[in-house]
């Protein structure tokens, strides 16, 4: 079974035969019907940043429990650290795909940079895909592209070239963020906090249920934690965290030879029967009913 935390984009990307690696750091196949590289339905825990753009068709994709409609031009987003599903595709869709490792973001501090500024945005407003003109897609399918042969070519500088033509990427999607009124203004103080508060749920709901631990981590007040998501999410910190918990408890019960109770333990409830409760409070389902359902 594959863990959350060491979940690799690229191996997965990789399946697909028209797929480009560059090791560990970036990978990029476009995928058709019958030509895909994503399993269907099946919570996936990302540590790499996962974008694509659909030139044709689109499909239901989903970010933390966030269902995600897309279709033509459309260039959806899934930070790092995210639990990514894909929920389906149209007949007939086309898309380019690219998955970009952190440590790879990193090495170019402008593509970092703007890049980090981006994921953070849209995380915290739930927004995870930004609506391209024809003539928007139309340059970006020709920077995607031109990666691909950059990655394909031996040169002493490889890995530069490859950062500068993402951050070229960025740059030409950059007009579709900031014509997308909820993600105008870049972060906020609060904003800040949110996204720090993200990236520690992420890291940590698996051990960690209780809103007191990320206010500690934060150093701020529950009551003021509590303050910041409510207004910027419309939810609270519970019911964030369950959701992820949810989503992680679904992903293992997918898998028949992880028994319930390494699942209750690995998720830290104090025994399976109160995980066996928790669950069925949260879905409707014991436990062994959803495993049964969705074999």
């Amino acid at each position: 079974m594959t863990n959350f935390d060491h979940f690799n984009i690229p191996q997965l990307i990789a399946r697909n035969n028209a797929a480009i690696v560059y090791g560990e750091a970036l990978a990029y196949v476009k995928a058709e019907r019958n030509n895909t590289h994503m399993p269907m339905n099946i919570p996936l825990g990302v540590n790499y940043v996962h974008l694509c753009l659909f030139t044709e068709g689109g499909g239901t994709l989903s970010v933390n429990g966030h269902d995600v409609e897309l279709q033509k031009n459309d260039f959806f987003v899934c930070p790092q650290n995210s639990i990514f599903e894909v929920k389906s595709f149209t007949n007939e869709f086309s898309k380019h795909t690219l998955a970009i490792g952190p440590r790879f973001a990193r090495g170019n501090c402008y593509f970092g940079a703007k890049l980090d500024n981006m994921l953070s945005v849209m995380r915290i407003q739930n927004v995870y895909k930004l609506t391209l003109t024809d003539k928007e897609c139309s340059v970006v399918t020709s920077h995607l592209n031109y990666l691909k042969q950059l990655m394909l070519q031996d040169h002493p500088y490889q890995e530069q070239r490859l950062q500068n033509e993402c951050y070229n990427i960025m740059l030409e999607i950059a007009p579709a963020f900031d014509r997308d009124g909820k993600l105008a203004g870049g972060l906020t103080r609060q904003g800040i906090i949110m996204r720090d508060f993200y990236d520690l749920a992420m890291r940590h709901f698996r051990q960690e249920h209780f809103l007191g631990f990320y206010a500690s981590k934060l150093c701020i007040s529950e009551q003021y934690l509590s303050l910041i998501v409510r207004e910027m999410s419309g939810r609270s910190v519970a019911d964030i965290l369950s959701t992820l918990l949810i989503i992680e408890a679904e992903r293992m019960l997918m898998d028949s030879r992880c028994p319930i109770k390494f699942i209750a333990d690995a998720l830290a409830f104090r025994d399976t029967t109160n995980f066996c409760s928790y669950f069925k409070n949260k879905t409707g389902l014991s436990p062994t009913q959803y495993r049964k359902k969705h074999q």
